[in-house]
C-alpha cells in the first residue's frame, strides 16, 4: 500500500493563495519520504489565516512561489495516489494554483481519507485531529502543513488495514471514484438505473 499524502494551507481565503505544502510518503503504514517549503503565494495575508496556521508574509519574503516548486511536487508525487483530509480543500487548492499561473495540470489521482473515516466509522465527527486521536496517531502541531500529511497518511492507513482493505477495494465497495487534479472530484459515482 503506497501513497503520498499531503496537506496545505493558505494565506488568505483563496484556495489558490498556498503558503505552504508538507507531503509524506507512505509505505505499508511507514513513513519513507517527506517534503516541506513555505511558499511566497504573491497575496495578501489574512488575519484570519495566520491565526490558523501561524505563517505570515514575512515568514514567506524570499521563499519560493507556486511555478518555482511545482515541479518538485510532481516529481515527489510521481505515480502514487495521494490523500488529503478533506481533498477538496486541498486538492482543489493545488489545482487552483495551477490555473492561477496558468501551468498545464497534471492527471494526478487522489482520495479523501476524510470520505474514508466517514463511510467506515460512526464517530461524533471525522475531523483530522479526532480521527488522529481516534486511531492513536500524534496529533500535534496542528495546521503545520507537514504534521496534518502525516496525521492523514496514518488515518489512512489505519482505516484500510483495520478493514482489511486497499485503495482500490474501498472505491469499489463504497462505489468511489478516484479524483484527479483537474477533471473530477473524489464522489461518489452515479448508479445505474434499470
Amino acid at each position: 500500500m503506497k501513497y503520498v499524502a499531503l496537506d496545505i494551507e493558505t494565506a488568505n481565503r483563496e484556495r489558490s493563495s498556498i503558503c505552504s505544502i508538507g507531503m509524506v510518503k507512505f509505505e505499508e503504514g511507514q513513513i519513507v519520504d517527506e517534503y516541506y517549503t513555505l511558499i511566497n503565494p504573491e497575496e495578501y495575508f489574512s488575519y484570519a489565516n495566520i491565526e490558523i496556521h501561524g505563517i505570515t508574509e514575512a515568514d514567506v519574503k524570499g521563499e519560493p512561489t507556486f511555478p518555482e516548486v511545482n515541479r518538485d511536487i510532481e516529481s515527489f508525487i510521481g505515480d502514487q495516489i495521494m490523500v488529503a483530509h478533506f481533498s477538496q480543500f486541498d486538492m482543489y487548492g493545488i489545482q487552483d494554483a495551477y490555473r492561477k499561473y496558468n501551468i498545464t495540470i497534471p492527471p494526478l489521482n487522489y482520495i479523501c481519507s476524510y470520505r474514508l473515516s466517514k463511510a467506515m466509522y460512526r464517530l461524533p465527527n471525522h475531523k483530522l485531529v479526532n480521527m488522529a486521536k481516534y486511531f492513536n496517531v500524534a496529533a500535534d502541531n496542528h495546521h503545520n502543513a507537514l504534521a496534518d500529511a502525516r496525521m492523514a497518511g496514518h488515518i489512512t492507513y489505519n482505516i484500510l488495514r483495520d478493514n482489511n482493505l486497499s485503495i482500490e477495494e474501498f472505491n469499489a465497495y463504497h462505489n468511489y471514484q478516484l479524483g484527479t487534479l483537474g477533471r473530477n472530484g473524489y464522489t461518489k459515482k452515479r448508479r445505474s438505473r434499470y
